[in-house]
């Protein structure tokens, strides 16, 4: 009977053990999943106070935090009481001072078993437990938290009494809220670093759009001085123009350093000639070392042949090390770089480029430190020397990104080599490293094409809406055409819109808008040749209003030069994806843009030659050519279709479109150079001649037929265009 008695005691005990080991199991998945929805950490802490009491049935749980007032108490933050006791003070919970607990470190078990003192036995009875635990949650060396939690019945015949196994799972929810605690924390820290890179490349994008007005009207200064009379302010202002494009590289330099940190830089390998970089780096510090006295030796030994490298960054690593071999070589010093060829250990073919210059040289306790972000060193030549601190860290990550290192051997007094090794075989990189191969290219001069009638061309979709909006505050021109090309400018700096508008209206008729949507309102009202815009705008930004431009079937062919501050390659990329014909980084030359418009104009000029030129040698109307655009081929289908209607004018042709008639003539003349009645005229009349060689010998009948309701006029237009009368077509039958 006794050992039955026994063994009956030792399964209620199991059993009592096995039920608390699934509560306190089941207590951690639940908090587990508190953590991952987001919420407040007071919102937090109520929900962590209600399951330690539910799960591990508690009378009650408090969760203290230091005060704010830095006193070294503890202010209640959170709490929980599942048994309330009448007899309690609650409101003497709101704060407890260190004296208040007892002495541990960690953790303290208050049990049955545990030797009463004052301080244990006061906090008992504060509280109203007859066993506890009291928990500290520490963060980083310091107290973040106290849990405070307990029973306040005692049976030990039924095991209940707080044990270490309590314990443990207190220990385990504290470990939890640790790593909640780490994790918010990695967060805050992440969002404070990507907010202040965020604003150091906001602000350096801010820079260039007054640092193009400054460089510009800099250049137009010095444009208009004569060297031999004001020699002195022209050596004035080139010190000025130095300096801010000094200023142009500081800059740069930040917007590669944020897009670093941000882990949004990435490699664009491609198959690059290695020798032309290097050379071309090479000649322009070959000028440097003239006007600084310093020595400079160039040699390049290998092959090269078949190199894979992304040449923009490895430009950016070379011109930043020979900087600053330059910016701490004394005058009469020397400067060599060298570039030559050596195998890795996987086989691949690396560049190895080694700049020694006799500088000052670096101490030992600094070689790494030169690598880390803003570092400068102590030292009087140092801090002559001038510089931020950037140069060196951009060479470090921008040689990570290629799967290079960098390494640095140098002795105070003695000078300093940097080597840097860099792959250049295409397996050293993967497909996603290199450089897209599917978007959209600056085409060149004379490269568009036109499409016959009836055959397949990539049409320009369809506009979602053809209905104008804003507030429209520009000029619009005449349905008398210019004679001077119409160039619209969009930037919302009004002082620089002003400025390019300024100096391009010397050549063309110049329209301005501010934003990207005041932008694409005056494309579709004005129908302009070609347009220059901003990319980051408000209201609507460059790129969106590119898309929108490219896809109107009204104004898909203008072609769209993209200014922007952002003059990383996948902002290129990405503009030149959007359907943009040309980009140019802030600050500019405005000798640059003018002469890309000029190009990009006479590249339009050739196209409407050429068409005009084959529809002249068209055999019939069923060759007419078409240009490849939706809108355009909607005309000439238009045109052909109602052919023989003489009462089918520009005014029907618009109706039928939905279009004003300055708008269908800047389109027909922009990809023709035929006014639309020019080209319904032409069209008629080539359909008349293909008539006439088909044995259509009535004059009067062809006449009719293609929508000519005067003979005589008929008459004159045709001897315009094939230089003898219908008749005398009709009678030489000319060679088709």
């Amino acid at each position: 009977m006794r050992e039955l008695t026994r063994f009956d005691y030792l399964l209620t005990n199991t059993k009592a053990l096995l039920s608390r080991q699934q509560k306190a199991f089941k207590l951690l998945v639940d908090i587990q999943k508190a953590i991952g929805f987001p919420k407040s950490d007071r919102e937090l802490l109520d929900e962590v106070a209600s399951l330690i009491d539910s799960s591990l049935e508690m009378a009650a749980t408090y969760i203290y935090e230091p005060s704010e007032d830095h006193s070294g108490d503890y202010s209640l933050v959170s709490f929980r009481d599942t048994q309330v006791d009448e007899s309690i003070d609650y409101m003497a919970f709101e704060t407890i001072t260190p004296a208040q607990m007892p002495a541990f470190e960690k953790y303290i078990l208050l049990n049955s078993k545990t030797t009463e003192n004052q301080v244990i036995d006061e906090i008992k009875k504060r509280f109203g437990f007859l066993s506890m635990i009291i928990y500290h949650v520490c963060h980083n060396d310091d107290i973040r938290l106290i849990i405070i939690t307990g029973i306040r019945v005692i049976d030990k015949t039924v095991y209940l009494d707080l044990t270490d196994e309590d314990v443990s799972a207190i220990e385990a929810v504290v470990i939890l809220l640790t790593s909640y605690f780490r994790k918010t924390e990695f967060i805050k820290l992440y969002e404070a670093d990507r907010f202040k890179t965020e604003f150091i490349s906001n602000i350096s994008h801010e820079f260039r759009t007054p640092l193009t007005l400054v460089l510009g009207l800099l250049e137009q200064l010095k444009a208009g001085m004569d060297p031999d009379e004001e020699e002195s302010r022209l050596e004035s202002l080139g010190v000025v123009i130095n300096n801010a494009l000094r200023l142009k590289q500081l800059i740069d330099q930040l917007l590669d350093m944020s897009r670093l940190e941000t882990d949004s830089e990435r490699l664009m390998a491609d198959n690059n000639s290695l020798g032309d970089l290097v050379t071309r780096v090479a000649k322009s510090f070959f000028v440097i070392a003239g006007k600084t006295g310093i020595e400079f030796n160039f040699s390049i030994s290998g092959s090269f042949r078949d190199s894979w490298f992304d040449e923009d960054k490895l430009e950016k690593i070379l011109t930043n090390i020979l900087d600053n071999a330059f910016k701490y070589t004394p005058e009469k010093g020397r400067v060599e770089f060298t570039v030559s060829a050596d195998k890795s250990r996987k086989g691949e073919t690396r560049a190895v480029f080694v700049v020694k210059d006799t500088g000052p040289g670096i101490p030992a306790k600094e070689k790494e430190k030169i690598f880390e972000r803003f570092y400068r060193s102590d030292g009087n030549v140092h801090k002559a020397a001038g510089g931020t601190g950037i140069g060196l860290y951009l060479v470090r990550k921008l040689a990570a990104l290629h799967h290079g290192t960098v390494e640095v051997d140098s002795r105070p007094g003695r000078g300093s080599t940097f080597t840097v090794r860099i792959p250049v075989s295409r397996n050293a990189y993967s497909d996603s490293e290199l450089a897209d191969t599917n978007v959209n290219t600056i085409c060149a001069p004379g490269s568009a094409s036109l499409t016959r009638a009836g055959s397949s061309a990539n049409a320009v979709p369809d506009p979602a809406s053809t209905q104008l909006a804003g507030n429209r505050q520009q000029k619009s021109l005449d349905n008398t055409p210019e004679s001077r090309s119409c160039i619209l400018i969009v930037e919302d700096n009004k002082e620089l819109n002003s400025f390019i508008a300024g100096s391009l209206s010397k050549e063309w008729t110049v329209l301005e808008a501010f934003d990207g949507e005041e932008g694409f309102t005056a494309a579709i009202q004005n129908i302009p040749d070609l347009i220059v815009t901003d990319v980051m705008m408000p209201v609507t930004d460059g790129y969106e209003l590119c898309r929108r431009i490219k896809q109107n079937e009204k104004t898909g062919h203008i072609p769209v030069i993209m200014l922007t501050a952002r003059a990383d390659r996948h902002s290129t990329i990405t503009g030149l994806d959007c359907g943009a014909d040309d980009y140019i980084s802030k600050p500019f030359d405005m000798l640059e843009l003018s002469i890309k418009i000029r190009n990009h104009l006479e590249t339009s000029a050739r196209i409407r030659d050429r068409y005009r030129r084959e529809l002249l040698t068209a055999p019939d109307e069923s060759a007419i050519p078409v240009p490849q655009d939706t809108l355009m081929q909607k005309v000439i289908d238009l045109m052909k279709e109602h052919i023989a209607n003489p009462d089918f004018h520009v005014s029907s042709l618009c109706n039928e479109l939905y279009i004003s008639r300055t708008q269908l003539y800047r389109k027909i003349e922009a990809l023709t150079g035929y006014s639309p009645a020019g080209l319904l005229r032409s069209i008629r009349l080539k359909t008349a001649a293909a008539m006439f060689r088909k044995g259509h010998n009535n004059v009067a009948q062809v006449m009719y037929r293609v929508g000519f309701s005067s003979q005589s006029n008929f008459a004159r237009h045709f001897r315009e265009q094939f230089g003898v009368n219908p008749s005398a077509y009709i009678s030489g039958k000319p060679v088709k």
